[in-house]
């Protein structure tokens, strides 16, 4: 049996400091010591920062290393064009759920409250965990048993929107409100300040079809409407 061969990740690199002397310093890592990170006969992953990604310099970064840097999609859970739900993404995630915890026994036998999560959770599993645990942590300390039930799922939702809410700054409104309406491919250039803010605070999810697009974390979405 031949050996199977692993490619080492260089993770975390896209949770470097926002600040501007750290994102500074990352870009020039990437892209001016592009020779010494490109390891001669092995195969690398690295993370990059988002905001290297959603930059001016990012077409430097396909020119340095073997092809464009990957942005991971969001589980796409509602149709681009008209914004229905899309049923195989909810499915996917209930199924991510599944394989993770037993959920007869956290949820009882109500589908709707795990329907609502993933829904709030807007495609991206790590919010989609955070609310399972925010729910659990409710669940039990206000009545020290399980199943979860809708007030404690209602709970966590507001909680997770809550930090959401206190990172939102009105400056983003407009693109905000622009990215709801369109579910662009491309933002606008007078609109685009912004964007690797919302990106890096996962106010906007960028998903995945034929082409990557952007859309607002559902959890925004009452106020952005506002």
């Amino acid at each position: 049996m031949r050996p199977t061969s692993s490619i080492p990740i260089l993770d975390d690199l896209e949770k470097l400091s926002e600040t501007g002397e750290v994102q500074a310093a990352a870009q020039a890592m990437f892209l001016n010591h592009a020779d010494a990170l490109r390891t001669p006969a092995v195969h690398l992953v690295y993370t990059v920062p988002v905001r290297l990604v959603f930059s001016g310099a990012a077409p430097e970064l396909g020119k340095h290393y073997d092809g464009e840097p990957q942005v991971l999609p969001m589980v796409k859970l509602r149709e681009r064009a008209t914004g229905e739900p899309l049923l195989k993404g909810h499915q996917a995630l209930r199924t991510v759920l599944e394989r993770r915890l037993d959920v007869a026994e956290v949820f009882g036998d109500d589908t709707r409250l795990i329907d609502r999560l993933v829904a709030s959770s807007g495609g991206y599993i790590r919010d989609l965990l955070r609310l399972v645990q925010y729910s659990l942590q409710i669940a039990t300390q206000h009545d020290a048993k399980l199943p979860v039930r809708e007030e404690h799922v209602a709970n966590a939702i507001a909680k997770l929107r809550r930090s959401y809410v206190k990172a939102y700054s009105t400056a983003y409104q407009p693109l905000m409100k622009h990215i709801e309406e369109h579910r662009p491919e491309v933002v606008p250039e007078e609109l685009s300040a912004h964007l690797a803010d919302v990106l890096a605070g996962h106010m906007v999810m960028v998903y995945g079809n034929d082409v990557d697009w952007y859309d607002i974390h559902p959890l925004l979405h009452d106020l952005v409407r506002t």
